[in-house]
């Protein structure tokens, strides 16, 4: 939508206020509050047009200025499509780093890692191929060094919150660097772009200035690493699939999908690890390639190499029809990681493990004695987990065990209500600072979802702009947190209730 359009829209809804203020007529509904930020910004412009260009032009400028040379191209309309790289903009308290000019291919066998890292750290993630890499270190005391990056996609672009931080020109390997310093003790974040390997990198970590850049000036082309595969297409059946399971190890995996009708199994590894046919084979193709297809006791196995993979074999299984095998072949891609395929969800079979530490810590003899004092409190009165325990129970919860999941949506709803709607498909990955959570904008036409990941890449919360809600996912600690005091509750319960003879 144009300014002029706005500014129309903007005058027209005044304008109808202004008439129902006069005619002493109600609202007639409240809007909800994705739409009422949305008007607040759209009135605040239209009341100052000529102010809020003169802002947007002068801050556009300083920045121009502040960032010297090419990155004035970030700014003007017809210099940024004749050029080609990384520049910096700035939105409010965010700095944009995102790429002009035509995408690249992703590397699909090879990632950037660090050579060196910091004594103590161990890797908790490996980096996985794709758009979006990152690689999780942490120590013993619990810490967590991210090293993330993202490939020149032109649709994605990493937005890092400067609020709070000392932004500092540096430089890695002779690149210009930005080096959102804590003033507290605390996280910091690097970031650098690198047009050579065509990405921007950001390593956020609690470490020395000297570390982080020594960590950054580390960073090197990994030798090739085997592929990895996915299907994108199932043939359509009725109530859907499921994954019925997954084997898998180094270089390889097979997948089972299973609905009421079919089981298929899709896998992926060097030729040891491929299943034989049995009996003679019969030749079919795919993508122009001949590939053997067995019969046997109503199923079918296809096996068949990708293009440039003379070490790796792929196969399909399963009781489908014989050109349907062949379809799902050939919709099979090299898997590249995204932001959303690496956010972790987890489940509950992590509540009758092993004590998490901060569980641990939650479930002190003191908190211990509260709820089993509840617990005797409720049997004498003969009520069960009463409003007044559940609400002391998720305070302890929201402040011992949970993540700062309220700040950050916080943060990345500021977000949401500051940036201009974009037309087609869009990532931002934004990098927080304090809490150091990472969150992805995903944006279709006029549809968006948001992830949000704690710093071990535990998703926290979830938004869909269809609903303007925010959903708050359950981390292991939560469940666990919750599973643990059920117990204590129950069996001080069940004991008061015995001596009662009840």
């Amino acid at each position: 939508m144009t300014d002029e359009a706005l500014d129309a829209l903007a005058r027209r809804v005044l304008l109808d206020a202004a008439r129902r203020s006069c005619a002493g007529e109600a609202p007639a509904h409240d809007f909800s509050p994705a739409f009422s930020r949305r008007m607040k910004k759209l009135l605040r412009r239209a009341g100052h047009p000529v102010r809020w260009r003169l802002v947007r032009a002068a801050a556009c400028l300083l920045l121009a200025a502040a960032l010297g040379g090419g990155s004035l191209v970030a700014f003007v309309p017809a210099a940024r499509a004749a050029f080609t790289g990384w520049v910096r903009e700035l939105y409010e308290t965010w700095f944009v780093y995102r790429r002009a000019g035509a995408a690249r291919p992703i590397p699909e066998n090879t990632v950037y890692c660090a050579d060196w890292v910091p004594a103590g750290y161990r890797q908790r993630t490996a980096p996985v191929p794709g758009s979006f890499v990152r690689a999780l270190y942490e120590d013993a005391d619990g810490r967590i060094l991210n090293l993330s990056y993202l490939t020149g996609a032109q649709s994605a672009s990493l937005d890092v919150e400067w609020e709070g931080a000392e932004v500092c020109p540096v430089q890695v390997g002779g690149l210009a660097a930005d080096l959102y310093r804590n003033p507290e003790d605390g996280p910091s974040i690097l970031v650098w772009t690198d047009e050579e390997k065509d990405a921007v990198f950001w390593l956020a970590g609690a470490l020395p200035e000297a570390d982080l850049l020594r960590m950054a000036e580390s960073v090197r082309l990994s030798d090739p690493l085997p592929r990895a595969y996915r299907i994108t297409w199932l043939p359509l059946c009725y109530g859907g699939y499921c994954v019925a399971g997954e084997t898998g190890g180094e270089g390889w995996k097979e997948t089972v999908y299973e609905s009421s009708e079919v089981s298929v199994a899709f896998g992926y590894g060097p030729p040891a690890r491929a299943p034989q046919g049995e009996g003679t084979a019969r030749t079919v193709t795919v993508h122009g390639q001949p590939a053997p297809l067995y019969a046997s006791g109503g199923e079918y196995l296809l096996r068949w190499t990708p293009a440039g993979e003379e070490d790796a074999v792929l196969w399909l299984r399963g009781n489908i029809l014989p050109e349907e095998l062949v379809q799902l072949a050939e919709s099979v891609e090299v898997d590249l990681s995204r932001y959303s395929d690496m956010a972790e969800i987890q489940t509950a079979e992590v509540v009758e493990g092993p004590t998490l530490p901060a569980v641990a810590r939650a479930l002190d003899g003191t908190f211990t004695a509260r709820v089993e004092a509840f617990a005797r409190r409720d049997a004498a009165a003969g009520v069960y987990m009463p409003r007044d325990y559940v609400d002391m129970v998720r305070n302890t919860c929201k402040h011992r065990v949970s993540p700062r999941r309220i700040t950050a949506i916080r943060r990345v709803s500021a977000l949401l209500d500051a940036i201009e709607p974009e037309e087609g498909l869009r990532q931002r990955v934004v990098s927080l600072f304090g809490p150091f959570y990472t969150a992805s904008i995903d944006t279709s036409g006029r549809f968006t979802t948001v992830h949000i990941c704690d710093e071990r890449g535990v998703m926290i919360a979830a938004y869909q702009s269809g609903t303007d809600m925010w959903t708050e996912v359950a981390t292991a600690e939560e469940m666990q947190f919750n599973y643990l005091t059920t117990q204590i509750y129950a069996a001080a319960h069940r004991k008061a209730k015995a001596a009662e003879g009840g």
